[in-house]
């Protein structure tokens, strides 16, 4: 891949000796795909481990898996059921770093198509309440699928600008994500 050179240099000061490493991960055939597993679910860890042997664990996510996509897809049965949702490893990232206490109120501001709005509310649990928003109309759709087929119920979303959450909820949220 070709870089600005600005982008390069700046990338070379942050990373130092792992500069090499992050260049050559552009050139890397290694996609990984990874699902996280709904804890709320009764049994889906279990039912996910019978059936697909040998997950290895995504090393920052407790409930996240690198798994094969040619063995699971979008139309397996436990997808449809809501027992895991199908998520860059990378981005489990932003679900394990909140911290999140029992009864918080949170905003997920750009929450479309739900991969951090549903870790949240896994995390959640059953105290609390997400407000999960998508600006875009037709994203806004698919996150209402998704966290209606992910089971969760203390869940609402939106579809509004932030200009307009904020004159209906100032200082309501605990935390918001973004």
């Amino acid at each position: 891949m070709n870089f600005p050179i600005e982008f390069c240099e700046r990338m070379k000061s942050m990373l130092k000796t792992e500069y090499e490493d992050f260049l050559a991960s552009f050139s890397s055939n290694n996609e990984s795909n990874a699902i996280r597993i709904n804890p709320l679910k009764e049994n889906a860890e279990e039912l996910i481990f019978s059936q697909f042997e040998h997950l290895e664990n995504v090393p920052w996510c407790e409930h996240g898996y690198y798994v094969n996509k040619d063995k699971i897809s979008g139309n397996h049965p436990y997808h449809l059921a809501g027992l895991f949702y199908f998520q860059e490893a990378s981005a489990m990232s932003t679900g394990v770093a909140l911290p999140i206490d029992e009864g918080d109120y949170i905003l997920d501001l750009c929450a479309a198509p739900g991969g951090k709005s549903t870790h949240i509310a896994s995390r959640l649990s059953s105290s609390g309440l997400l407000v999960a928003n998508e600006i875009n109309k037709k994203r806004a759709g698919i996150l209402s699928e998704n966290i209606e087929r992910m089971g969760f119920k203390n869940v609402i979303v939106t579809n509004e600008s932030p200009e307009k959450l904020e004159s209906h909820f100032p200082a309501f949220f605990d935390k918001i994500v973004v």
